[in-house]
């Protein structure tokens, strides 16, 4: 095909490419995506001015003129070069007046030779390039997936940096808008969903686990993720339902929500069990979805309670009165275990505030992931990292409420112990209160929930949020808001007792009510404060010069503080309700039944001292520099990397990392103890370092703490997929720590008393609960590894279980052909391959040559070898009835067990093996090895969940955000 070059008269005034489809959101603009005849202006130009055009050169001679244009690498000119000819395809165009444009327009569309385009910045008219409709709906669709697979910012694509990679590599093309990208994720979410409820009517039963989750807005989300295999025994984990929760948590709301969202997907009967927390609101939410329904309690979540409970992590030294706790704190400490219990008290016991206990929701303590911000929240969409360092504050350094307070020096002389006179009594009890609210309207969803209509429907945009030490002007900023809020606030008060709260919730919101004198002195401190906020703001420039500014600031705020008006000296006072304690950790249910105010032993005490000498240290090296640069400096010469962090209450793991990082830096802090003289620090750091100092017996107790913990850690791994049956691995790994806490050993007497602590818990939370040890033991049955656990009196019992299953046809099947002929298509290459030998194993012990796995680590630390001895099978040649097949079933089991070792993998292996000789027990192994051991699933959308609403996109809507963590959960799967 020829294309003829335009003249003069019909030449287009073209924009340039950098300007090209400006507005790509209009449906017109979109539709425009075709392939112009694209003129350059030199084309142009040596077309009408043949003096111009004598001047033009080629790579040879022709009819006498020169040229030199670079298309000719690509292009050849026939002998009267009225003809250009592609050397790559062939090509054929007109080249009228030895025009380049049309041969030029062709070699940049079809053969991406983007370097052939013309700089025409400078002319009065520009070429054009637009990419095709098909390659501009691709980059498009490239754009949405990288959006929802990294969470990126919906308008990633669009900043200058993005934009100049794409004007690189595409030329005319223009990634999407945001307002494209929100309605596209919309309109793919109801793809998925319909692509979710289309797959999930082919599954015949599976298992729920879901929790709660609260954003910085204190908006809740419900998570429920779902969990089947198919015929051909793949384990299959998807994220069927993550949507807002507005509704107060209780057991009737929480369970006719469910019951809603799973009658929406058609799957209210085939779900046989579930699994979450052990909160009371959980446990009558299960109750009310139906009978048929097994609840299953986290196993990971009861080792939790085990172990923080069994050696008391996170108890607190009984006191006999408030009047009595003061003064331990103020005086002379003699000894060191007094000295770290007094003055890291706060420290110590964050996430437990009794005053964030008492306002929070039977469900709530799973609110927002930290605390509120203390400055204005980013409108830009940036990055940030989903994870930071679990860190929390002394009582010298305190970095109380704000979760993103920024650690300085700024709060070093921030005085917290003066007495006060009347006015600033006033002053520290009035903050007291807005603290206190703050922390109410982001604890609870449902008054939360409440202040966010009423601020919409009074337009009033300010957040209530808690302030912080290190910046005074969050004081301010809380201060403003209270007031600006005060008809919401009012109304919450006025109207408190029709939300239904606790009566330790409405008797908090009515002490913490603000009479009239009080909203009037609010105003008075909020008028003195205010030219000392604009104050702030005007110095605190930093693209232009500040001191002259910030100098007449100052006496301007001088000659209003003189003026014969009232006048505060304002002190900030420590708050009550700060939500101290590791920024980052995970809020849920999981601290609910930490036990605090036990009277511990011998050991226990040593426990309690030990660690709270190792947070403080943690704390120390977070808050100096110095300490820090110098561990990071030790750290990288002796090759250690694990890093010294605090823990937090709702994750008990957290406190082993920190255990096993304070040893591995045994050298590191020995010589910090040593050299302490040497870093020239303030004489209170060089008490502190004094005090939190570990001495030999120490070094040694904690040693054998980190040997009693690590079966647990590492059971704690092994029970925490999500893309695997973990319920019969869970149930294994208990019972191995059964025995590794009833070994008689020779170790010190400290270990056996550590072990009797843990065993008497474990029995206390796995095996006293007799119905939820049920519930494992059927569900672990079909894993062979629970196998190597189970004894000879709890296989029968199972035994009997399975068969009153069948014979009173519990699991009818729906298809008697599905199954079938499904297991069928595999059934002759199983069988050929059994006939040549008893049964045949893919992986085997054999190899001892790959990295050790986390089972192997798991063994290794309870001490064990793991060989299981055991009887091998013959194997059989027909269909068995329901007592042959279970006959069979044991053998196989004994001699997969004795080739394979227990993995993630060994129970799907097993059943793709066997599942065509058992029929009837392979589909109830379908039906209870989907039964999760933990609800780590749920807890993985949150992380993705807490990522992608970052502080930086605060612009993010809770319906985004659903939909967001949706399309990630089965976008990723595709790949």
């Amino acid at each position: 095909m020829k294309r003829k070059t335009q003249s003069n008269n019909t030449y287009h005034n073209q924009q340039p490419i950098e300007n090209f489809d400006e507005d790509t959101n209009s449906p017109t603009a979109a539709a425009m995506e075709i392939q112009n005849d694209n003129q350059s202006v030199t084309a142009a130009t040596t077309a009408s001015n043949p003096t111009l055009a004598s001047s033009s050169s080629t790579q040879c001679t022709i009819t006498g003129r020169k040229s030199t244009s670079t298309v000719w690498e690509f292009a050849t000119k026939s002998d009267d070069g009225k003809h250009a000819t592609c050397k790559l395809c062939n090509y054929t165009c007109t080249s009228s007046n030895h025009s380049t444009s049309t041969i030029r327009h062709h070699l940049i569309q079809k053969h991406k030779k983007y370097h052939l385009l013309l700089n025409t910045k400078a002319s009065s008219s520009s070429t054009n390039i637009r990419v095709s409709e098909h390659v501009k709906k691709e980059l498009h669709n490239l754009c949405y997936n990288a959006i929802i697979t990294d969470s990126r910012t919906f308008n990633d694509f669009r900043k200058e940096g993005m934009m100049t990679i794409f004007n690189r590599l595409m030329p005319g093309y223009t990634p999407p808008h945001r307002n494209q990208v929100s309605a596209q994720i919309k309109k793919l979410y109801h793809y998925h969903y319909k692509l979710l409820k289309q797959e999930l009517e082919e599954v015949e039963q599976l298992a729920l686990t879901f929790d709660f989750w609260s954003d910085r807005q204190a908006n809740s989300f419900l998570c429920a993720t779902g969990h089947w295999i198919d015929y051909e025994f793949h384990y299959i984990s998807k994220i069927i339902d993550f949507s807002c929760f507005d509704e107060r948590h209780t057991g009737i709301n929480i369970s006719n929500y469910l019951k809603a969202k799973l009658i929406s997907l058609n799957i209210h009967d085939k779900v046989i069990s579930i699994t979450c927390d052990g909160a009371e609101n959980m446990k009558v939410a299960c109750r009310h979805l139906g009978d048929n329904i097994k609840r299953v309690w986290c196993c990971a979540h009861r080792l939790h309670l085990v172990i923080t409970n069994a050696l008391g992590f996170w108890f607190k030294e009984k006191s006999v009165d408030n009047e009595n706790r003061s003064s331990s704190m103020t005086r002379s400490t003699t000894t060191t275990s007094t000295v770290i219990s007094t003055q890291d008290d706060d420290l110590l016991n964050m996430n437990s505030s009794s005053s964030d206990d008492n306002i929070a929701d039977v469900d709530m303590s799973d609110a927002a992931d930290g605390s509120a911000d203390s400055d204005n929240i980013n409108e830009a969409e940036g990055a940030e990292g989903a994870e930071g360092d679990h860190s929390t504050s002394d009582q010298d350094d305190d970095e109380s409420g704000d979760q993103h307070a920024i650690v300085d020096n700024w709060s070093n002389d921030v005085e917290t112990d003066l007495n006060p006179i009347e006015e600033l009594i006033l002053i520290m009890n009035l903050l007291k209160k807005c603290r206190t609210i703050a922390t109410i309207v982001k604890k609870s969803s449902v008054i939360a929930a409440f202040v966010r209509k009423e601020q919409l429907l009074l337009k009033t945009k300010k957040m209530i949020r808690i302030d912080c030490k290190t910046r005074w002007n969050s004081t301010f900023l809380l201060i403003e808001a209270t007031i600006e809020c005060k008809q919401v606030l009012m109304k919450l008060f006025s109207e408190k007792r029709s939300f239904n709260l606790r009566s330790e919730q409405a008797n908090r919101l009515i002490t913490d009510e603000l009479n009239n004198d009080e909203w009037d002195f609010l105003s008075s401190l909020r008028f003195v404060l205010n030219p000392f906020y604009h104050a702030t703001t005007l110095m605190s420039g930093k693209n232009y010069p500040s001191i002259g500014l910030a100098f007449h600031a100052i006496h301007k705020l001088k000659h209003f503080c003189s003026k014969d008006d009232t006048s505060f000296d304002l002190n900030r006072c420590d708050q009550d309700d700060d939500e101290s304690g590791d920024q980052h950790a995970i809020v849920d249910n999981w601290s609910n039944d930490v036990e605090t105010d036990l009277n511990p032993i011998e050991e226990l005490i040593l426990i309690m001292n030990l660690l709270k000498k190792c947070r403080t240290i943690a704390t120390i090296v977070k808050k100096s520099s110095v300490i820090a640069a110098f561990v990071r400096k030790e750290q990288l010469l002796l090759k250690t990397k694990k890093m010294i962090r605090i823990d937090c209450k709702t994750r008990w793991n957290s406190t082993f990392l920190l255990i096993e990082a304070t040893i591995e830096c045994k050298q590191v802090l020995m010589k910090l103890f040593s050299e302490k003289r040497s870093f020239n620090l303030r004489s209170e750091q060089v008490n502190r370092l004094i005090t939190v100092e570990l001495n030999n017996d120490e070094w040694d107790f904690l040693s054998s703490l980190r040997f009693v913990l690590n079966p647990f850690y590492h059971a704690t791994k092994l029970m925490s997929g999500k893309n695997y049956p973990s319920i019969g691995l869970a149930f294994h790994a208990i019972h191995k720590l059964k025995h590794f806490c009833s070994k008689d050993d020779t170790y010190e007497e400290k270990i056996k008393q550590m072990k009797k602590l843990l065993l008497a818990k474990l029995n206390y939370y796995f095996y006293d609960d007799l119905e939820q040890h049920e519930h494992l033991e059927n569900h672990s049955y079909f894993d062979p590894a629970a196998h190597l656990t189970l004894t000879e009196n709890e296989k029968q019992r199972n035994e009997r279980y399975i068969k009153d299953l069948i014979l009173n046809d519990v699991y009818p099947q729906q298809s008697s052909t599905s199954d079938g002929s499904k297991a069928s298509s595999s059934s002759n290459a199983i069988s050929t391959s059994s006939t040549k030998s008893s049964i045949q194993l893919p992986q085997s012990l054999s190899n001892n040559h790959t990295n050790p796995s986390t089972y192997d680590d798991f063994i290794a630390a309870c001490g064990d070898d793991g060989n299981i001895i055991g009887e091998s099978n013959k194997e059989r040649s027909k269909r068995l009835s329901v007592n042959e097949e279970l006959k069979y079933f044991k053998l196989a089991v004994q001699e997969f067990n004795l080739k394979n070792k227990p993995s993630t993998t060994t129970a799907m292996r097993f059943w793709n093996i066997h599942h065509t000789k058992l029929p009837l027990l392979s589909r109830l192994a379908r039906i209870h090895l989907i039964a999760c051991g933990t609800s780590v699933p749920s807890e993985s959308a949150f992380s993705i969940s807490a990522h992608t609403a970052r502080k930086e996109r605060s612009r993010l809507s809770s319906q985004n955000l659903c939909y967001s963590v949706f399309l990630k959960d089965k976008i990723s799967k595709q790949r």
